[in-house]
Formats: structure tokens, C-alpha cells, sequence
């Protein structure tokens, strides 16, 4: 508990948390109107910001899930520096649930072994059995992830012809 309310030691994050009673958020309309919230940090504010944007983006979940399954129009979580920044408990029970109740997922990770880290192995197997789409960009060094990339990708023999003069 101590670690979810660490963020309000910070004054600057209270004064933000500060809304009145006509501030409320209401999820159907915002998803009716296919509304979009940036929620935007620096590198060095992860560490501050992480528990209270983790905690608005599962509410947000929770709620829409309340209005109506599946969620329509449907809902896309673009989760950037997932792991850092909104490292969400059930990330993997949703990868897994959240296309049935209308909730698309895009999460940004460094690489497989950030994921084990944050939701153990099983989460993280669990999050890459059922992401939709899988973006690689070079650069990886995760040995096991390039072993199962190369499987995945399958072998191939081409016939090429060359000219030279």
C-alpha cells in the first residue's frame, strides 16, 4: 500500500490530483466519443508518476468493462515503456481476455526479459502468446527471443542470378 501512495509524497502530484466534483471522468461518454488521454512523463518522473497512472488505467478498464461487453467502440491501450511507466498487475490476464471484451493492446517493452521481470515468466509468455501483432526493432541482444524470432520466421531457399561485367 505504502508503495501505491508513495507518489503523493510528491507535492507537485497532489496539487494535480486536486479536482472538484464536476471533474469526474464519465467513461461511457469518453468512450462514446472515442476520447483520448495522453498521459505523458519524463524518464526521471517514471518512478513518481507509475502508480498513479497504473491505477487510472486499470479504473478506466474496470469501468468501460461495467458499460457494456464488448466495448463498443472498442477501446486501444497504447502502453509505451509498459513496464516502467504503467506496469499494470493483470496486463497479462488482459492480453488474453481483452479482444473478447473489446479492449485492443499496443504495449512497448525494451525486450522479453523486461516483461518476465515485471510479470514473471508465465505473465510474459502469457503476453506474448496473445498479442496480436509483435514488433521487433534491431539492436535486441535477448538471445532466446532471436532464437524463437529465427523459428518463427522459418527457413527459406531463394535462387538468385547475378551479372557482372
Amino acid at each position: 500500500m505504502s508503495k501505491s501512495l508513495s507518489s503523493f509524497k510528491n507535492p507537485y502530484i497532489v496539487q494535480m490530483c486536486q479536482v472538484g466534483p464536476s471533474d469526474s471522468l464519465d467513461v461511457a461518454d469518453f468512450l462514446a466519443r472515442r476520447g483520448v488521454v495522453y498521459l505523458v512523463g519524463s524518464s526521471e518522473s517514471q518512478a513518481v508518476v507509475a502508480s498513479i497512472i497504473a491505477t487510472f488505467v486499470e479504473d478506466l478498464i474496470e469501468k468501460a468493462r461495467m458499460i457494456e461487453k464488448p466495448i463498443s467502440p472498442p477501446m486501444c491501450l497504447w502502453l509505451d515503456e509498459v513496464a516502467n511507466i504503467v506496469p499494470l498487475p493483470k496486463l497479462p490476464q488482459l492480453y488474453s481476455t481483452g479482444r473478447g471484451d473489446g479492449i485492443y493492446l499496443a504495449s512497448v517493452l525494451q525486450s522479453y526479459s523486461q516483461a518476465e521481470q515485471t510479470w514473471g515468466r508465465e505473465g510474459a509468455d502469457t503476453m506474448h502468446a496473445n498479442a496480436v501483432v509483435e514488433v521487433h526493432l534491431s539492436g535486441s541482444k535477448d538471445t532466446a527471443m532471436l532464437s524463437w524470432l529465427s523459428q518463427a520466421g522459418g527457413q527459406r531457399d531463394t535462387t538468385s542470378r547475378s551479372r557482372s561485367y
